[in-house]
């Protein structure tokens, strides 16, 4: 009797220790699998890759029949008064092959580094804006020029630079963009960068993928995606005895 008392209680620990670790998630929210829930009996697997520019180029109407592909800085500036010239210009990363199969984009945010600044007449109080144009048609790094200049679409975000806080990163938000582009790779062909027409004229001078001295600082596109995955595995609490 004394025997069989001392194995009913082991077999119960044993069976309660089992039960309350599965009860739980086989990993813990915080760790780099778990991210967010999904569906039921689904959960959502979140990660973040960065990407460096896969092609950049600048193009102005002030060189119009010059390629700018290997330049270490890309320049986009608005004419205003005397400074009668437009610089754009152009980013592609290569998206799809960073992502996993059955990836789904939480969130893309295009980076840029700028690194020098010019105003063309007094400081202006309110924020310039600059674009990210969705392009169109196809361009290379290494013979594009103003007068070969992709098409663009009239789809685009902005983004707004203070006179006080232009020196660094300036982001926009590109997950549309990046979206569009997995579920479409054809029509990757990247972003133009350009400003909108403003009181002031300016010149912004962002580092390219030749940019150096650091080559963190190179144009990037931060994605956040996330996999369905199998849920953890539960089972219910079962406790033996005596009827």
């Amino acid at each position: 009797m004394e025997g069989e008392r001392v194995f009913r209680s082991a077999g119960l620990a044993l069976l309660a220790f089992l039960a309350v670790g599965l009860a739980g998630d086989l990993w813990r929210p915080g760790s780099s699998r778990a991210a967010h829930g999904g569906p039921r009996g689904i959960e959502t697997l979140q990660s973040t890759v960065t990407l460096t520019a896969a092609a950049d180029a600048e193009i102005t109407d002030a060189f119009p029949t010059h390629n700018k592909g290997s330049e270490d800085h890309l320049t986009v500036s608005l004419p205003s008064g005397a400074y009668l010239f437009t610089w754009c210009a152009l980013v592609r990363f290569d998206l799809v092959s960073a992502l996993p199969p059955g990836a789904t984009i939480d969130s893309a945010r295009l980076e840029v580094y700028c690194v020098a600044r010019e105003l063309h007449g007094p400081p202006n109080p309110f924020p310039v804006s600059i674009a990210a144009r969705f392009i169109t048609g196809p361009w290379d790094e290494m013979t594009v020029t103003w007068n070969t200049r992709p098409s663009t679409s009239a789809w685009e975000v902005r983004t707004d630079v203070y006179n006080e806080h232009w020196l660094g990163w300036h982001r926009w938000n590109a997950t549309g963009f990046a979206r569009f582009w997995q579920g479409n790779p054809a029509s990757n062909h990247g972003l133009e960068l350009c400003g909108i027409p403003d009181i002031q004229g300016y010149t912004l001078i962002y580092l390219s993928r030749e940019g150096l001295p650091d080559p963190s600082q190179r144009p990037r596109l931060v994605l956040t995606y996330h996999l369905a995955g199998p849920s953890p595995i539960r089972l219910p609490l079962i406790v033996l005895g005596r009827p």
